[in-house]
């Protein structure tokens, strides 16, 4: 619909709605808010614009930074404002001194993954590699602790492939996800041997569960670009067979989304992925995906080896950097010998 010059917008904290122009983008919308009511002291990337306070309490999703404000409805009077939401300082204050206490801890962790490679260095080639799971393949036990913890380390609640692809409102509800291990929680060996347990929340994806499925059977696989602004950006590539088929949800009905969350809905297929880019900030452990995609290719072989692109796994992670790493990627298992579980 059409919008005049301005929109109502509320800033959390604040009184009264502002009246403010809006001849943009929602990033442009928010960077006039900042400077209105002098938020000088948040970024603005940190900024957040919603429908309204109480949709942010039901928990709907911000409006993505490009969408242009004419196309949104709301705003159009005082009490129909939109609703900026900004973390407080404190918090963004706690979450740098958390960082900077990070980093100093990964000179011990890199000490310790050089000691677990050790061992693996020990081990024949062919174990060290992750197996597919069949994507028939259904476990009796879900663990829902586990799903909770993945879920609060990448702060969302929906599946991270299909929200970015096809943006759109209410994303817990048409993209429910999952919580995928990358290394296979019947892998905990490997990971152990690599220098993390199975369980840790870096070891995990967010997943849509028939996009679990396939993933866990090598029949798509995610290849990151070497772009690390935000967070990893990871490449998805979708075997031959499976781009075709359509994504369902564990009832069978099929899937649908907005491309680039405009336009119709439209069934969704496998194919809609294929060569598709997301972001996963932060990162997972880039050694968890070197496998996966190691195990992919080996499933596809039309899905891209990992190996050739080796260096943009090491830009994240400083254990692949480690010359132990180094010989054991170098190795190259018979695939045909028996794997030692």
């Amino acid at each position: 619909m059409q919008r005049g010059e301005h929109v109502w917008v509320h800033v959390k904290g604040g009184g009264r709605a502002l009246k403010i122009s809006a001849d943009g983008d929602v990033n442009d919308l928010l960077k006039k808010t900042q400077a209105e009511v002098c938020l000088t002291q948040v970024r603005a990337d940190l900024l957040k614009l919603y429908r309204s306070a109480e949709a942010k309490e039901q928990g709907e999703e911000a409006f993505p930074s490009s969408w242009l404000i004419r196309n949104i409805d709301g705003g159009r009077s005082e009490s129909s404002a939109f609703y900026v939401e900004y973390p407080d300082a404190q918090s963004t204050e706690i979450k740098e001194m958390l960082k900077a206490l990070v980093e100093e801890k990964l000179e011990v962790l890199s000490t310790h993954v050089k000691e677990k490679l050790e061992v693996l260095l020990q081990m024949s080639p062919a174990n060290f590699r992750i197996l597919p799971v069949p994507d028939d393949f259904e476990s009796s036990f879900r663990d829902g602790t586990w799903s909770k913890k993945v879920k609060a380390h990448y702060e969302v609640e929906y599946c991270t492939v299909l929200s970015q692809l096809f943006p759109q409102s209410y994303l817990y509800y048409w993209f429910p996800a999952v919580s995928e291990h990358i290394v296979p929680k019947g892998q905990w060996q490997l990971a152990k041997g690599l220098g993390f347990k199975v369980s840790d929340s870096r070891n995990g994806l967010l997943l849509l569960k028939h996009l679990e499925k396939t993933y866990q059977a090598g029949k798509w696989t995610l290849i990151p670009t070497g772009n690390y602004a935000n967070g990893v950006e990871l490449k998805i590539y979708v075997s031959n067979d499976l781009k075709a088929k359509q994504i369902e949800y564990e009832d069978g009905t099929v899937v649908r989304g907005k491309q680039g969350g405009k336009g119709k809905l439209k069934h969704l297929t496998f194919g809609d992925l294929h060569e598709k880019i997301i972001c996963v900030n932060p990162p997972p452990y880039m050694r968890s995906l070197y496998l996966k995609a190691q195990m992919a290719h080996g499933e596809c072989e039309e899905l891209p080896n990992p190996q050739r692109c080796a260096e943009n796994y090491e830009k994240q992670c400083g254990a692949m950097k480690e010359e132990l790493f180094q010989r054991l990627l170098r190795s190259q298992p018979d695939l045909a010998l028996p794997v030692v579980q």
